[in-house]
């Protein structure tokens, strides 16, 4: 079985609205960050063909945590894309 990003997401606690994901820097996990991209790429994917993702970052005190992940986010998508096809 494949990457569950759903899971993943649903069992940390963090929402998802409007304006983003939304929860405590606490709860943002390798996981949890990894989850979202492979989330984000997947749904990209349907209407896109690229071969590069850029991160950007703002002054709040989650955003380095979560853009230090890219690397273990790299690794997930690797997993994940190799299971896709």
């Amino acid at each position: 079985m494949g990457y569950l990003t759903s899971e993943v997401i649903k069992r940390s606690g963090v929402a998802f609205g409007t304006s983003g994901a939304r929860g405590l820097v606490s709860v943002f996990s390798k996981d949890v960050c990894a989850s979202f991209a492979v989330s984000f790429v997947e749904v990209m994917q349907r209407d896109f063909e690229f071969s590069c993702v850029s991160v950007a970052i703002d002054n709040r005190p989650s955003s380095p945590r979560i853009a230090s992940m890219k690397s273990y986010t790299g690794e997930r998508l690797v997993q994940f894309l190799s299971q896709s096809f």
